[in-house]
């Protein structure tokens, strides 16, 4: 038991830190544009989440190596370098995005923008440039906490169980209010881009070596990745049911897409409460401050 408790921790943080800024923007606007009607999409997501994720587990207890040296040994120096520049650009404009959120998340609960995002990048630097690995780590996890938020706010709006039960039924229909099919296969990919991303498996991969897990202690790597995959999921399907529950029920909303995951929060106010916008808002801070602090360890 001691040494699961060791092991586990990287799958929950890395599927927690893929709810990120853009994350909550995108499934904030799949539940205000389409209600329930994309819903059904997160069962075959998680599934693809958890097979992604238990193959890059898999290869960093085996082989012991991070997936960098994976494709340099597997592909040369050229394609390494090549795969190295693209996350490098894609993960330096989503920790902009993530800055955005910080921002918007903080302004929400009243601190002003420049604090915010000075105070946030102070902080997430001596974390990355400064702590251990295992103080990180628990950061990291204590972060996820923020997550439960949605949940909360979910309950907050009174969702009926038999509708989300039917809702997580596979149908290739669009609603109708929707601009069309073109838009609906687009936000389809969306999701999906959005839910398994390159900086989650690269960090994933390199704490599984860092931790030394051993094809042994696979089993445990894992459960870690089931388990936090899951966790992941059904708190973005909370933020799709809170946001169909209110915003898709206004016109102002339906079929319409949203500015920013902190215009959802913002507009949760007058429909759910203030409450649930606080809510809203601080879970977004804590997915923002995660993403921001994980992007650069990937």
């Amino acid at each position: 038991m001691r040494r699961y408790l060791a092991i586990i921790g990287p799958g929950l943080i890395v599927a927690n830190a893929g709810n990120d800024a853009g994350g909550i923007f995108t499934y904030s606007n799949t539940g205000s544009k389409y209600g329930l009607n994309l819903l059904w999409t997160f069962l075959p997501i998680l599934l693809a989440l958890i097979v992604t994720q238990e193959m890059v587990a898999r290869l960093g207890s085996v082989t012991g190596k991070g997936l960098m040296d994976l494709i340099r040994e597997r592909f040369g120096v050229r394609w390494t370098l090549f795969a190295s520049v693209v996350v490098i650009v894609a993960n330096g404009g989503t920790v902009l995005a993530e800055f955005a959120g910080i921002g918007g998340a903080l302004g929400l609960l009243g601190v002003p923008l420049p604090i915010a995002v000075l105070g946030a990048a102070l902080m997430l630097g001596i974390l990355v440039l400064r702590a251990n690995r295992r103080l990180v780590e628990r950061v990291f996890l204590a972060m996820g906490l923020t997550f439960v938020s949605y949940i909360v706010t979910t309950f907050m709006v009174h969702p009926r169980g038999g509708e989300i039960a039917q809702a997580l039924l596979p149908t290739l229909a669009h609603h109708p209010i929707a601009p069309g099919a073109t838009a609906y296969t687009t936000d389809l990919i969306t999701l999906v881009g959005t839910s398994i991303t390159p900086y989650m498996q690269l960090f994933l991969q390199s704490s599984i070596v860092d931790k030394g897990t051993s094809e042994k202690e696979l089993s445990y790597a894992r459960a870690d990745v089931i388990s936090g995959s899951t966790f992941a999921m059904a708190v973005a399907a909370c933020i799709v049911i809170t946001t169909a529950y209110t915003l898709f029920q206004s016109p102002a909303f339906a079929g319409h897409d949203l500015g920013s995951a902190s215009d959802a929060a913002r507009a949760l106010k007058p429909l759910a409460g203030e409450h649930a916008s606080q809510l809203f808002a601080v879970g977004l801070l804590g997915a923002s401050l995660l993403a921001a602090a994980v992007l650069p360890l990937s």
